[in-house]
């Protein structure tokens, strides 16, 4: 598991989705209430998640235990660590604008919405 350099709770069909989004991060998604009766196992699964990442990139072998798990190539997989950044910041409006604006783009989304529906507590 690795936490991300920022995190999302989008709305979902689901009750909980933790699911891998843009620039190395992590999406946490939840229906509104899953997050409204299970705020503190979200804060807890963050938490986990974020001392984790405190020191992942340190771990002995790292790019050669991921390549071996995930069947990809080592020098890949050093790249990505390379360039990936964890932290515990919430997603900025900016990241969800671009992102719709690339899904919208591609005709993937029929629509944007406004980034309060993708954030708890905006």
């Amino acid at each position: 598991i690795a936490s991300a350099k920022e995190y999302i709770v989008i709305p979902s069909t689901e009750d909980y989705i933790v699911s891998p989004f843009t620039k190395a991060s992590i999406a946490i998604a939840s229906t509104e209430d899953y997050l409204n009766v299970n705020s503190s196992a979200i804060e807890k699964l963050l938490s986990v998640l974020n001392t984790i990442t405190e020191d992942f990139k340190n771990i002995e072998n790292l790019a050669e235990i991921l390549a071996e798990e995930y069947q990809q190539k080592e020098e890949d997989i050093a790249l990505w660590l390379e360039k990936t950044e964890w932290g515990q910041q919430q997603i900025k409006k900016e990241t969800i604008e671009e992102t719709q604006n690339q899904l919208f783009d591609l005709n993937l989304i029929e629509k944007k919405l406004p980034f309060k529906n993708f954030v708890a507590n905006s």
